[in-house]
Parts: structure tokens; C-alpha cells; sequence
């Protein structure tokens, strides 16, 4: 028989009083509702440019990312612990996602009719938190919420040095943005370029960090502030250097989001992400709706904006692990320092994060706010009956309040489902843990899941696997050459640039080193699950049997690991920052040594995320012949020998290792015969030369052959950007010549 606990329903007359917040979130659900109306219109009508971009963006991207979430959430009475947070931001995501996949999959073309869609259910809902304020007004006023508001931002303790010392870091950050020279990279990465006034600023930051963790009473307002510049610090250096995407790969994105935009509808399955566009498709509405025209406005600052959004389910993870707030922030540091996998870009992949830190966010906080049955034997016969236990509710929940939030989890399924291919597979798993384990209420989530993927895998993506079913099946079980392809084969090329590489795995080896140790500590602490998470943690690295993931299966693993990993990795460092002594010398020695590890890690990351930067960056002026050279010559073949992501798809130009052995080897194997036009800039030539090991002198000599030799002629050089055709080829005229 089935384990419960009986006496854990609500009774209606203890229902959770209105939350004092609920007028502000009426107020501003209202306001972004009211300013993405007025775009929308103004852009049906094709009076969007009364409205600079920038603005249009902002209002576009704020609506995507609370509504129609932000309402519903209040209605759910959700905790602001992190949870509400992170579930306002996911369920938005996904009803536009889903909403837009309909219009683009289902050959709708009324991208105007699914946001106002959208819209109508954010007005619905707030409505309905409206009128819920109004009949309990006398309970929550106004001068409640500025007392309530009053409180969380008033200072423990004197803000006033950490304030200082936070100025004066962006100030730095700024100076060495405006100074940083990226075409300077080499093998170094930006460890060779990033200026003094960089690494003078990030000393400060760490030592703002170490004051806000010691205070004997945490200082949120501080401490997020201070958390949400380390963001800016780990990730924004290049992108708003540059003024452009510091991960290529955003172009092949930007390029599909437009293919989207211009057929009105999903495009031919040329590429796998193409069988999955949730993510696109949303995009695209947003572009369409917004008159923007082109999701180029959307790259630059993605990944500040990925980042602080994942704030909040991490720290409601890190809080429903430990119990501990400190330990909890401390959390959403540590991820941001070990955060080197550059998943944070214009890439469903930081969407897809998003929703499955949500999940864990929403299951670990009812897990440790529920009453959940011992079970009873030996420890065979407690793991062998523990699927049957089903815990308690949460506190002050009723069974429709339980029942709307597994609704709310479908639909963050569902959306990842068709937004990306890996991310519902480490969903299951970890859904199928929790249930395995009896540890949660929604005993059939992880089947939802599994349904609504396959479903998905045979029906929406049919194109995708009926043209690549024996890749999918070769990968499953190959862990040896799954990881090969994910560790070995990706230390290659420049010496000094293999030996850099190395440096990202000694920064995945620390993170499990120290939420090992962190583990550890768990075991001490009260209702903390320890074999729970550990699971929860080990749990993504069995994708490694499933699949390859075009050899970044191990990094992928490593991501969705860390939400579990960073708080883990925090308990291992809070001795440090709290020592348990009142020694004066003690204490100045361990706050000495926690800044050092501070600083350490965000060294790493710096160097661990900026060490492809000499060909993963863009210039301006890169992209713009680039987008110019795709336009003009439509369908022709192209030849490259970089990445060819400027180019987008279905581009598919490679070429083997061996043809990087000689010049003569680089000019025979560029010339192919449908490559009726080729392009080469810095960002090509920094590649083969640091990931394949060909020589300047090699690439020069290979132009000089493919203009003499094999007849190419001359169509653009720049200096930083050459282009060349065939005879045979049509003339294009490309920057203006």
C-alpha cells in the first residue's frame, strides 16, 4: 500500500494570507502588459519606429520574460524564496514558446494574433490577482508594501564601504571594456589582453564579497548586487567591447530566428535545430512583433540577461538544500565562477537551463517545506518500497494549489521539449529519480516527460531523426567514444593553446572536488537529503551513455550538474568565510584566504571563458560583409575555413585534419568544385591556427595558391576580410564597393 500523510492538507480557513507584494505585482504586470500592447500595435500598423530599438527590445524582451508568468505566479502564492522568481520567468518562456511554435509549425502566419494570445492571458490574470487584492484590500494596503519594501532593502549594517567598492569595480569594468583590444587575442585568450584596470576591479569585487558573506546578518540587496556585477564581470567583457556576440555560434541562431521571420514558418529541416525551434520561434514572434526585423539587437547582452534569470532557481536550490540563505547566494556565486561552459548565449540551450533549474528549484523547495513518511524495514527493503511513499503538501496548499503547480511543470516540459533535444532527457532522469525515491507528490511527471518527448521525437522531429536515426542509435552506449570526442579530441592544435585548454579541466575537477567536500558537510545538517542530491548531482553525467552531442556531451553534463554543484561547493567554502572562532587573528587569516579562493576561481573563468575568444569573437565589420556575402550570393556553394557560423546554415563546408598538413594541401581541398566562392577572415586564420595547428605562413601561402593556381579572382579584401569567386561565379559588390 501506498505511504502518506494524512493530516497534510490545508484546511480553507488556513489559507496563506495575501502576500503583501501582490499590489506590486498587479502594478507592473499592468504596465509591461500596457507597453508590449503598444508596440505590438504599433508594429502591426508599421509605426514601430516612432520607438527607438533599443527600447523595443527591452519592452519585448521584459515581456517574454514575465508575462503572462508574473501574474499567474502571484495567483499561486508562490514563496519569494527564489521560487517565484524562477517559475515567473520559466512558465513566460514557455506559453510564448509554445505559443509561437504553434503559429510557425502549425503554418498560422499571424505572429500578431499569437502575442496579443499571449497578452489576453497576462490580462486575464491580473485581472484576477486584481480583483483577489481588491476583496481582501483591508488586509494588504499600500502603506504595507512600503513598509515591506522598506525592510528588504534596508541595510545590515553599514553599506557604506561595499558601496564604495562597488563603484569604483564597474567603473573599472567599464575603463577596461572601453580599453580592451580583443583582435589582440592569441593563444592566451584574453588572459593576454584584459587590462589592469580589469584585474584591479576584480579584486574589489571579491573583496565586497568576502565583506557581504561574513556579516553576521546577510545583506540581500548587497549581496545580489553584488552577484549580478560578477555576472557582468564573467561574461559581457567582449560582447560590449566589440558591440557584438562573444559566441559565434549566436549567428547561426540569429540566422535561423530569421529564416523564421522571412517564410512566415518553420524552413526546411536542414539542421537539427531546426526540428526542435521553440526557442527560434519565439524569437522570431519577438522580432516580428516588435519591428525589429532582425534578432541581431537580441545577441549582445544575452548573456547577462540568461545569467540574472538563473539566479533565482539556483538559489531557491541552494536554500531547499541547505536551509541556509548565506549558503545559498554563496551558491549563485560559485556557479558564476565555475560557469565556463558559454551555454548563457542567444541559444535555446540557456532557455532549456532555464526551465530544468526551475523544475529542481520547485521539487527540492516542496520536498523540504512537506511532511514526508519514514519508511520502516531494513535499508533493501526501504529502497524497494520507497516509490510507493508519497509525501505530505506543502504547508498552508490545498489539492488544487498542488494540482495547478504540476500543470505549471507540464507546461515548462512541454516547452523544453520542443525548444531542445538534450536537456528533457536530464529532466527525466532527475523527475524519475525524485519519484524512484518517493519524494515527491507528482509520481508521474517524469512519464509526462518521457510521453510528451517522444511524442515529440516522432512526430515533430521525424524529418531529423528518419535522416540521422543510425548517428542517434551509433552514440547510445559508446561511452568511451562519446567522452573522447567530448575531452581528447578538443585538446588540439597551438601548444601553448593545448596547454590552456587543460585549464578548463582542472576547473570542472575543482568544482566536484569541492562539492565533494561540501557533500560531506551536508551529511551533518538537518533534513538535507544527502543521497538525494548526490543522485540529483550525478544523475546528467549518464547522458554520457546516450549520446555524444556533437562531442559536448561532458560539458552539457557539467551544466546541468552545476545547480546542484554550486551550493555544495558553497558549504565547502563557508568555513572559510564564517569561521567558527572568535579569534581576531583567525579570522582576518580565513577572510584572507577565502578572497584568495574567490579571486582564484574568477581568474579561471575569466581565462576558461575567454580562451577561444580569437575565433569565436565577431568584429563589426566581419559581420556586416559576412551578412552582405550571404545575401548576395543566395545558394551558391561557399567555401571557409573556420566555423562558417556567420555564414548560418545550411551551409555545410568541412574539411578533414589532413588537409591542414601543407599549403598545397589547405589550397586543393578549399578548391572543391561546387565551391563557387570562399571567404577568410582573422577569426578563420585564428582558428586553423590555434585549434588545427596550421602556421600563418601556411594559411598565406594556401591564399597565394588558390589565386594563382586554382584561378580564384579577387572580389573583397580588406585587410581583415578577403573574399574570392570562381571565374564562372557571378560579380558581386560587396562594403559599398
Amino acid at each position: 500500500m501506498l505511504h502518506s500523510v494524512a493530516s497534510s492538507p490545508a484546511l480553507p480557513s488556513r489559507r496563506t494570507p495575501l502576500p503583501v507584494w501582490v499590489p506590486l505585482t498587479v502594478v507592473v504586470s499592468a504596465v509591461v502588459i500596457a507597453a508590449s500592447l503598444v508596440v505590438t500595435t504599433l508594429s502591426a500598423f508599421g509605426a514601430a519606429g516612432v520607438l527607438p530599438s533599443a527600447v523595443r527590445i527591452a519592452i519585448g524582451v521584459l515581456a517574454v520574460l514575465t508575462m503572462p508568468g508574473l501574474p499567474i505566479v502571484a495567483l499561486l502564492r508562490m514563496p519569494t524564496n527564489g521560487v517565484f522568481g524562477a517559475v515567473a520567468v520559466s512558465l513566460s518562456l514557455a506559453i510564448n514558446i509554445l505559443a509561437a511554435q504553434l503559429n510557425y509549425a502549425g503554418g498560422l502566419h499571424q505572429p500578431y494574433a499569437t502575442q496579443f494570445a499571449v497578452s489576453a492571458i497576462g490580462v486575464a490574470a491580473t485581472a484576477a490577482l486584481g480583483r483577489r487584492w481588491y476583496r481582501e484590500r483591508e488586509s494588504v494596503t499600500v502603506l504595507d508594501l512600503l513598509r515591506w519594501g522598506r525592510q528588504g532593502l534596508a541595510p545590515n549594517g553599514d553599506r557604506r564601504v561595499s558601496a564604495v567598492l562597488l563603484v569604483a569595480a564597474v567603473a573599472l569594468f567599464f575603463s577596461a571594456v572601453h580599453r580592451l583590444d580583443v583582435e589582440a587575442a592569441g593563444s592566451l585568450g584574453l588572459l593576454g589582453v584584459l587590462g589592469v584596470d580589469y584585474y584591479a576591479g576584480l579584486v574589489l569585487l571579491c573583496v565586497v564579497l568576502v565583506i557581504e558573506y561574513r556579516r553576521a546578518v546577510l545583506d540581500r540587496p548587497a549581496v545580489a548586487t553584488a552577484n549580478v556585477v560578477l555576472i557582468g564581470y564573467i561574461t559581457m567583457p567582449v560582447a560590449w567591447s566589440m558591440g557584438t556576440a562573444p559566441f559565434v555560434t549566436a549567428y547561426v541562431h540569429r540566422m535561423i530566428t530569421n529564416w523564421l521571420i522571412d517564410a512566415g514558418g518553420l524552413p526546411p529541416p536542414v539542421d537539427a535545430r531546426i526540428s526542435w525551434a521553440g526557442f527560434f520561434s519565439a524569437a522570431a514572434n519577438l522580432v516580428t512583433t516588435t519591428g525589429l526585423h532582425d534578432s541581431v539587437g537580441l545577441l549582445v547582452s544575452a548573456s547577462l540577461v540568461m545569467g540574472i534569470c538563473l539566479i533565482f532557481p539556483v538559489y531557491a536550490v541552494g536554500l531547499a538544500i541547505t536551509g541556509s540563505r548565506r549558503v545559498a547566494w554563496l551558491g549563485v556565486t560559485m556557479l558564476t565562477l565555475f560557469n565556463w561552459y558559454q551555454q548563457d548565449y542567444f541559444a535555446p540551450q540557456a532557455v532549456a537551463m532555464q526551465f530544468y533549474a526551475t523544475l529542481l528549484a520547485v521539487l527540492l523547495w516542496q520536498l523540504r517545506t512537506s511532511n514526508v513518511p519514514v519508511l520502516s524495514g531494513g535499508r533493501l527493503k526501504r529502497m524497494a518500497t520507497a516509490w510507493r511513499r508519497i509525501p505530505g503538501r506543502v504547508a498552508g496548499r490545498d489539492g488544487s494549489w498542488t494540482l495547478a503547480v504540476e500543470m505549471t511543470l507540464v507546461v515548462i516540459l512541454a516547452a523544453m521539449v520542443v525548444a531542445h533535444q538534450l536537456t528533457p532527457l536530464a529532466a527525466i532522469g532527475v523527475l524519475l529519480i525524485i519519484s524512484a525515491a518517493g519524494l515527491t507528490r507528482y509520481k508521474l511527471l517524469w512519464l509526462a516527460a518521457f510521453v510528451m518527448f517522444v511524442a515529440w521525437f516522432r512526430y515533430g522531429a521525424a524529418d531529423y531523426w528518419q535522416g540521422h536515426l543510425g548517428q542517434v542509435i551509433a552514440d547510445i552506449g559508446g561511452v568511451d567514444q562519446n567522452l573522447n570526442s567530448s575531452v581528447s579530441q578538443k585538446i588540439t592544435g597551438d601548444a601553448d593553446y593545448r596547454h590552456m585548454q587543460l585549464l578548463r579541466i582542472v576547473s570542472a575537477l575543482a568544482l566536484m572536488g569541492l562539492a565533494g567536500i561540501g557533500w560531506l558537510r551536508l551529511r551533518r545538517l538537518p533534513r538535507s537529503r544527502p543521497w538525494l542530491i548526490a543522485a540529483l548531482a550525478v544523475a546528467p553525467f549518464a547522458l554520457v551513455v546516450v549520446q555524444s552531442y556533437g562531442g559536448e556531451v561532458a560539458i552539457r553534463a557539467f551544466l546541468y550538474a552545476s545547480p546542484i554543484l554550486s551550493p555544495l561547493a558553497a558549504l565547502c567554502l563557508l568555513p572559510l568565510l564564517r569561521p567558527r572562532t572568535s579569534r581576531a587573528l583567525v579570522r582576518r587569516v580565513t577572510a584572507v584566504g577565502a578572497g584568495c579562493v574567490l579571486l582564484a576561481a574568477a581568474l579561471l573563468v575569466s581565462t576558461n571563458r575567454g580562451l577561444n575568444i580569437s575565433f569565436e569573437r565577431t568584429t563589426p565589420h566581419e559581420l556586416a560583409i559576412a551578412t552582405e556575402l550571404v545575401a548576395k550570393i543566395h545558394d551558391a556553394g561557399l567555401g571557409y575555413w573556420g566555423q562558417g557560423a556567420l555564414y548560418g546554415v545550411p551551409r555545410n563546408f568541412e574539411l578533414a585534419d589532413s588537409c591542414f598538413a601543407s599549403a598545397e594541401e589547405l589550397a586543393t581541398c578549399t578548391a572543391q568544385p561546387d565551391v563557387e566562392y570562399f571567404s577568410n577572415t582573422r577569426q578563420d586564420e585564428n582558428f586553423v591556427r590555434l585549434s588545427m595547428g596550421a602556421s600563418r605562413e601556411t594559411t598565406q601561402r594556401a591564399l597565394e595558391l588558390l589565386r594563382t593556381e586554382k584561378g580564384y579572382q579577387t572580389v573583397y579584401d580588406s585587410g581583415g576580410v578577403l573574399v574570392l569567386k570562381r571565374p564562372s561565379a557571378p560579380i558581386i559588390h560587396l562594403g559599398g564597393n
